[in-house]
């Protein structure tokens, strides 16, 4: 009531919560947009949403918009708020966080316009059919993904060709699916040993039992569990380690220093991921 011009929204986590509802990470994002104001739809814009880091630029997502002309917005590109605010008129809301749907779903009822998941996924099958589904929500064509299967099969084998049977941990501040990840690199032929991972979300159930068939021999870690003060080695590792946490507790110098999918979506998260690997080792 005092400050008028000031825009407030709650945005804070009950720790005697945890067991039911959104968890803390699902109600921050969907918070960061609770300040948006409705206004008129604009059929030529869309907003990217639930990102902490800004998509890249080679992200398939961002080449098909911006071929197809929209205006895109992102929490992560506005200087101003007046820029925060413009994103209220996108006329559909893109999500490819698992966390940032309750938000998108939030944003749609409260101002109208589309909210569509686009998941983060290392399965081709599963990259066409999100950017099928979103080239069909928004009637633009989609592109032929052919070419960028063979620099992704051609990518493998150079890095593959590089490491060898050097091991690698991955752990789940990397990106959303580290579960995918390692199967990805076990069924390349790469030498996965650990997995740092407190929970399984429902997109890795799949993943999780192929591996338990395929890849018995994977070990899985939980990073919050106490005993895990004692796993961090003090002799330095010899490994590569995709992720901070893993880093951590395997000692290695040699790692890739990426949090939260680093801004990759689609087959440009397989190719960056790579290549960060190569520069890594």
């Amino acid at each position: 009531n005092r400050f008028p011009d000031i825009d407030f929204t709650d945005c804070y986590m009950n720790p005697i919560m945890r067991k039911s509802g959104l968890t803390p990470d699902q109600l921050m994002r969907s918070r960061l947009y609770m300040l948006l104001k409705e206004r008129e739809k604009n059929e030529h814009s869309v907003a990217i949403i639930g990102n902490d880091l800004p998509t890249r630029n080679e992200s398939e997502l961002l080449q098909i918009l911006k071929t197809a002309g929209l205006k895109i917005h992102e929490i992560t590109s506005c200087k101003t708020y007046e820029e925060y605010q413009e994103m209220a008129d996108a006329n559909c809301y893109i999500s490819y966080n698992p966390a940032a749907v309750a938000g998108g779903e939030m944003l749609s009822e409260r101002l109208g316009g589309e909210h569509l998941y686009v998941p983060f996924s290392f399965d081709y099958e599963e990259i066409d059919a999100g950017f099928e589904k979103l080239s069909k929500t928004l009637g633009i064509e989609i592109p032929d993904f052919s070419e960028k299967r063979k620099a992704c099969d051609a990518a493998k084998k150079e890095t593959l060709e590089l490491i060898g049977n050097t091991p690698i941990t991955i752990d789940y501040t990397y990106c959303t699916r580290p579960i995918g990840l390692a199967r990805m690199l076990l069924d390349t032929g790469f030498h996965v040993e650990k997995v740092y991972v407190d929970t399984i979300i429902g997109e890795e159930k799949a993943d999780f039992e192929y591996l338990q068939e395929h890849f018995p021999e994977l070990l899985l870690y939980p990073t919050v569990h106490s005993s895990m003060r004692f796993m961090a080695k003090r002799e330095i590792g010899k490994g590569l380690s995709i992720g901070q946490k893993a880093a951590y507790f395997e000692n290695n110098n040699h790692f890739v220093n990426v949090v939260q999918g680093g801004g990759m979506l689609g087959y440009d998260a397989v190719l960056h991921t790579l290549e960060l690997m190569r520069e890594a080792y």
